[in-house]
This record gives structure tokens, C-alpha cells and sequence, in this order.
């Protein structure tokens, strides 16, 4: 994305961009770890699923883009909802710049299963820090836990 200008300030305006994303999906993350159904951790957990069988780049976008829209549903926020909206817009009209962000898909794949293990563990400070990426090493280790847990459940 950072080639797409040589213009700082736009390079500034993506960097902002991500920091901000990342700060939504924490707190997305964090909310529907509180407040999700079973139903919406299920319909996660089986959009997991539907995008290793994506078959190719635009079918794989738009499932990340649904695994998304179901994760702030799980959110149950207006607030979250409206950010999310206007996320999508802007990713949207830079479909191939999304598509370019999802280029490592197993990656991807696992970032979803420690997601909806997350939310399933129902710790929203514990989910927050990991998707911040500013947990402790003992907290690292307890998601780890917690992931391989829900791993293994569910296999």
C-alpha cells in the first residue's frame, strides 16, 4: 500500500488507517467475546471452515469480509456496527489492495481460529490484549492454551 504514493501524507493517512483497524478489531473482538451466541460463534466457526475451501482471491476477500461482518454482528453494538461500515466501504473500493492484505491465507486461517476461540473463551480483556499484541508472556501462554483447547474440541 505504501508504494501506492509518494506523498507523506498519505503515507501517514494509511499507517493512521491501520493503527485505527487494529484498535476496532480489538474492541470488536473484545465485545463479542461478552456478547456472542453460540449461534454467531458457530456461523464463525463454519466461515472458518468455508474459506479453506475458497478457490480463489476474490471468493477468499469476500468470505473475510463476511467472517468480519458476523464478528461485529457478534459485537452487539451500534457503534461497532457504524465503524465497521465504514471500514468495509473504504476496503471495498480497494478491493485489490484487500485482496493483497490476505495474501498469506493460512495465516489468515489461523488468525480466525484464534478468534473465535477467543470469543468463545468469553475474556474480553485477555482478547483485547491479543489482538493489541501487548499481552504478557503469561498471557501468551494462556491463549495458547486456549486456542490449542478449542483446537482440539473441536477435532
Amino acid at each position: 500500500l505504501e508504494s501506492t504514493s509518494d506523498d507523506p501524507s498519505v503515507k501517514q493517512a494509511i499507517e493512521e488507517t491501520f493503527i485505527l483497524r487494529k484498535h476496532f478489531a480489538a474492541e470488536a473482538v473484545a465485545f463479542a467475546s461478552r456478547r456472542a451466541n453460540a449461534g454467531q460463534i458457530n456461523l464463525l466457526r463454519s466461515l472458518v471452515h468455508q474459506q479453506l475451501d475458497a478457490i480463489d482471491d476474490q471468493m477468499f476477500f469476500e468470505g473475510d469480509l463476511q467472517f468480519n461482518e458476523i464478528l461485529v454482528q457478534s459485537a452487539h453494538s451500534l457503534p461497532i456496527q457504524l465503524l465497521y461500515n465504514s471500514f468495509e466501504r473504504i476496503i471495498r473500493a480497494h478491493a485489490s489492495a484487500g485482496i493483497a492484505l490476505l495474501e498469506n491465507r493460512s495465516a489468515v486461517i489461523a488468525n480466525y481460529q484464534g478468534l473465535v476461540s477467543l470469543i468463545k473463551n468469553r475474556d474480553p480483556e485477555l482478547a483485547r490484549a491479543a489482538v493489541l499484541g501487548y499481552s504478557t508472556q503469561a498471557e501468551q501462554k494462556t491463549i495458547r492454551g486456549i486456542i490449542l483447547k478449542d483446537w482440539y474440541e473441536q477435532h
